[in-house]
């Protein structure tokens, strides 16, 4: 502990960090980029690794940039990992990323599936969401985000990821509202085209209002609470891109796991006029998903269910003409239960569209779907989270049986 070293950064971790090597044992050292020389601060030692925080570069990368936030640095706000890299080298960073993943998981060279990365449009100043907490330190309250220990509250009063609005409003309650806040409040800011800047503390009551959501492919309605994207630039990339594999695969049948407010089998069915199925265990999304599907003109196509994503797929693979049509799935950073993908597995649906924000639980569901059938076709990234350590994928799998049909 608190040893000095000095070390070449050879690659980059998932998560961020630098790696670099000295006496056979690895070092994690966030703030570098590969190709840089640097000095570090041992602050955790492990039998095989040990993790260090960054005291000088030695030797910079001209892929070095000055961050525009000044807590984007080691041991300060955990949230921004590459606002030291310059942006093309970050989707580089990503991209490599994914197809070490897929390929550890799936034990096979998957340059050719593997399509370029697509960059966000707004690489700062882009989400739409931000959850604040409210801490205490020295009798002093605190409002911003959580530090590595799960604990501390980094104060902030900007966010460079927030879009504008957002940072508006907060400068705003810092001083008119922020003396309403008690220890462990959670603060959530939140924006739309249609709704304008608001927030909440900690609930937004008995009543819970419908957001109006601005995509691509049209307006959607969303329960406050309940998930939608972060980025809107970046989530009509997202949709485009689903919407194109559905044009190639063009199925009878869509079935929308984790369907939210039915974006997906919103769009599938304006798309290629097929018939959908979302199911979600948020009853107040599933309503809003009958409503939108009544807005877009797609009610008689679309059906949703409040449901959980395996009984549902118990229930429906006798009733639709499964080895023609499409599972999409969107599931949380989680990923699918290990009842979900049996379940998957049983069905053998014709193919698969895998969206995920957590490569690494995505790549643990594909190495055991791929064990039962399915086979790789592409896979992208999608940048939907720019200068953090996290980025949305886009995996797309056929059944065996469907390709040698």
């Amino acid at each position: 502990m608190n040893k000095k070293i000095e070390v070449e950064i050879t690659d980059i971790a998932y998560g961020g960090s630098g790696i670099g090597r000295v006496d056979g044992l690895v070092y994690f050292i966030p703030n570098t980029i590969p190709g840089e020389y640097v000095a570090a601060e041992v602050v955790k030692l492990k039998k095989k690794y040990a993790l260090a925080l960054l005291v000088e570069v030695l030797q910079s990368s001209t892929r070095r940039i000055t961050p525009v936030c000044p807590l984007a640095v080691p041991g300060s706000c955990p949230g921004c990992s590459y606002q030291h890299i310059k942006y093309e080298e970050e989707l580089r960073i990503k991209k490599q990323q994914l197809k070490n993943f897929l390929e550890r998981g799936l034990k096979t060279d998957l340059s050719s599936m593997l399509k370029e990365s697509f960059a966000a449009p707004l690489p700062l100043y882009y989400r739409n969401k931000i959850v604040l907490h409210a801490g205490l330190n020295k009798k002093q309250l605190r409002l911003g985000y959580k530090a590595k220990d799960n604990s501390t509250v980094i104060d902030i009063e900007s966010c460079p990821l927030a879009n504008t609005a957002i940072n508006g409003l907060l400068a705003e309650f810092r001083k008119k509202h922020i003396k309403l806040l008690k220890n462990n409040d959670r603060v959530t800011f939140r924006q739309t085209a249609n709704d304008g800047t608001l927030f909440w503390i900690n609930s937004f009551g008995k009543k819970e209002p419908w957001l109006k959501e601005k995509t691509v492919c049209g307006d959607f309605y969303v329960p406050q609470g309940s998930f939608f994207q972060v980025n809107p630039q970046a989530t009509d990339v997202l949709i485009l891109k689903v919407i194109e594999l559905l044009k190639q695969i063009s199925p009878a049948y869509v079935i929308d796991l984790y369907c939210g407010c039915g974006l997906f089998s919103i769009v599938a069915a304006k798309a290629i006029q097929c018939r959908a199925t979302g199911v979600d265990s948020d009853t107040k999304a599933i309503k809003a998903a009958k409503y939108n599907a009544q807005v877009h003109g797609v009610d008689k196509q679309c059906g949703f269910l409040a449901n959980s994503a395996e009984n549902m797929l118990k229930e429906i693979k006798n009733k639709i003409p499964v080895k023609e049509s499409v599972l999409i799935v969107d599931p949380p950073r989680t990923g699918l239960s290990k009842g979900i993908r049996k379940e998957i597995a049983a069905t053998q649906f014709g193919w698969i569209i895998y969206v995920s924000c957590s490569p690494d639980t995505m790549t643990r569901d594909l190495t055991a779907l791929c064990e039962t059938g399915y086979e790789l076709k592409s896979a992208e990234v999608v940048d939907m989270f720019a200068r953090t350590s996290h980025f949305e994928s886009i995996v797309c799998l056929n059944h065996i049986s469907k390709i040698r049909a």
